[in-house]
């Protein structure tokens, strides 16, 4: 298997939001993101959020404007030869990150040439899995909080906190991420407590625009438009 030169890449919300229906409460903001690359054994963390408020703290949600040097920054990466990595991100982080920029056809590239293991498996098996069942299974490294909590925490003050936690993620994404390219397959923990395993495809993930060419799964509880569907919106 070919090894990807990867930028893995998170955000934590900003909104306080009530339930797991969080798109349905947008515009969510953006509190903190990461990135992590990782090229040739040398990997690099960075923290995004809003800056330049008097006091030196974070702003309470990152501008539109840094949103956007955030965006041109994935652009620059990806043009270096990285590839985007994320964690369910075609749902959720770029459509966001496309709201909070403004920057929607800017967005739709990068999703499309990203890749996003969830939405690999979402296909091949009609369900999602959540990313601590897969790393309980393969790397048995754990997340340190949840995203619900981390807009209540940013308010609070708990910048450190939050980032952490956000860091945290990119860092699980990007471990397992290898863990799968290595071993040719996703393993996960089940509702009920069991292993499962499931043998990628010629060994290997496929990106979100490889995906897509890919026959689309039947799910009316979680339809493939919940994915795809902002990839058409227009602002």
């Amino acid at each position: 298997m070919n090894k990807r030169n990867y930028l893995a890449f998170d955000i934590e919300i900003a909104k306080i939001v009530e339930g797991t229906d969080w798109l349905s409460q947008r515009p969510l903001g953006i509190s903190v993101a990461c990135t992590l690359e990782h090229r040739a054994g040398e990997e690099k963390l960075r923290y995004w959020f809003g800056e330049g408020r008097p006091n030196g703290w974070p702003w309470d949600q990152m501008p539109q404007s840094q949103a956007q040097v955030l965006v041109y920054f994935l652009k620059a990466k990806v043009e270096q030869g990285f590839t985007l990595l994320t964690w369910n991100g075609l749902h959720f982080d770029l459509d966001i990150l496309a709201e909070e920029s403004g920057l929607w056809e800017e967005c739709r590239e990068l999703a499309m040439g990203m890749v996003d293991p969830m939405v690999h498996f979402y296909w091949a098996h009609g369900y999602p899995v959540g990313l601590q069942a897969v790393t309980t299974a393969m790397t048995g490294q754990s997340k340190t909080g949840t995203g619900a909590d981390a807009p209540v925490k940013w308010s609070e003050g708990l910048y450190d906190e939050v980032m952490d936690y956000c860091a945290n993620d990119v860092r699980i994404l990007l471990d397992l991420t290898l863990e799968i390219e290595t071993r040719g397959c996703i393993e996960w923990i089940t509702q009920a407590g069991n292993l499962r395993e499931w043998r990628l495809p010629e060994d290997r993930l496929l990106t979100v625009r490889e995906v897509l060419q890919l026959r689309a799964p039947v799910n009316p509880w979680i339809p493939v438009e919940d994915f795809t569907g902002w990839l058409r919106r227009r602002p």
